[in-house]
């Protein structure tokens, strides 16, 4: 009976030691989100899939796919950055990024509308890319711009001719 005894307390032993050194490679490889971040494209109701590079500062490069009209995330650890551009399409051209950070992490937009992402603490956020089309229609404001300019060079025009009429008739 003792031998069947010391035998259980033994197994028992040994499968906590088990346990213990699983859960120990478990949490190793568990990474604690901090931020999270969602990637929205405005490009109209085209239904066209627009490519983001995501460049974190710890692992790979990767892609993240994002339909006009909707929006895809990704997460980061605490302390880690990373940068998001877009792979802008043949046929498009890249208007505007406005980004929106709910507390933190930092969102910095360069010139070339890439987007650093810093995150500090635990937050969340959203960077909204807007794309047109190459050679787009304008837009009813842009046609009544283009349409105040003509009227403009008409008026000048007409001032100019009842003028020299005025002084070819002295």
């Amino acid at each position: 009976m003792r031998n069947v005894i010391v035998s259980v307390v033994g197994a028992f032993f040994v499968f906590l030691l088990i346990s213990g050194v699983l859960a120990d490679k478990a949490q190793a490889g568990k990474v604690v989100l901090g931020c999270s971040l969602s990637i929205a494209k405005s490009a109209g109701d085209t239904g066209t899939i627009f490519s983001f590079l995501v460049d974190p500062s710890e692992g790979d490069d990767f892609e993240i796919q994002v339909a006009s009209g909707s929006e895809n995330g990704f997460g980061m650890a605490s302390g880690e950055t990373a940068v998001v551009s877009e792979i802008v399409p043949e046929g498009w051209r890249l208007t505007d990024v406005i980004c929106e950070s709910a507390g933190g992490f930092s969102l910095i937009t360069d010139d070339e509308n890439n987007v650093f992402v810093d995150c500090v603490t635990t937050g969340a956020g959203v960077c909204t890319f807007t794309n047109k089309p190459v050679g787009a229609i304008p837009t009813l404001s842009e046609w009544g711009m283009i349409a105040a300019g003509a009227g403009l060079v008409l008026v000048g025009v007409f001032y100019a001719w009842k003028r020299r009429r005025m002084h070819s008739d002295v």
